[in-house]
């Protein structure tokens, strides 16, 4: 499935839009929306929509805007979509469903809502899952938290090399609680 390309105001917020071409749909009602993780150059919203059944299912919309354009790429959750930091507002407006893909796709949210990450400040110490490996071969699971997607790598000898790690909120991580006063 490819991109959809539209011509549309800067001035218009993307949910605002997508919420209308939804609720444009003759058969469909959109009674929950919300914004994921950005991603990169893309972002990712959810909403939940009713059809004329009285089903409600999740649409999964990657977006990209560029130059006055909004690009997007919309999905249902029975095509199993990748992303899963669904606001627990849309997912808990979702009605049972008996599609596999779908419930599989809601077992991964319901797992992140179940355990949220923690809220980090600038100069938290961060331990992730698993090291992260970066284009010099170094390799490493802790870092000093700078904000937004910038780190300082860490250990508990010092902290030193500056690190930037995109879409670092998706990965698993904990707030470390490091032994030593670290300098800098």
């Amino acid at each position: 499935m490819g991109w959809d390309g539209t011509p549309v105001g800067r001035n218009i917020k993307t949910l605002d839009y997508l919420t209308f071409e939804y609720n444009k749909q003759s058969n469909w009602t959109v009674v929950a929306a919300g914004q994921g993780q950005r991603r990169g150059g893309e972002s990712v919203y959810y909403h939940a929509i009713q059809n004329q059944e009285g089903k409600v299912f999740a649409v999964v919309t990657l977006v990209k805007r560029n130059n006055g354009w909004l690009y997007k790429k919309a999905m249902g959750e029975d095509e199993g979509p990748g992303q899963s930091d669904c606001p627990r507002k849309v997912f808990e407006a979702l009605t049972p469903t008996t599609s596999q893909w779908a419930n599989e796709w809601r077992e991964r949210v319901a797992e992140r809502l179940a355990n949220p990450q923690p809220k980090v400040k600038a100069g938290d110490f961060i331990k992730f899952a698993e090291p992260i490996t970066f284009a010099n071969g170094e390799s490493r699971d802790l870092f000093r938290y700078e904000g937004r997607s910038k780190f300082r790598g860490a250990d508990t000898t010092g902290v030193f090399g500056h690190y930037q790690i995109t879409n670092w909120k998706l990965k698993k991580y904990e707030i470390a609680k490091v032994e030593q006063e670290v300098k800098i």
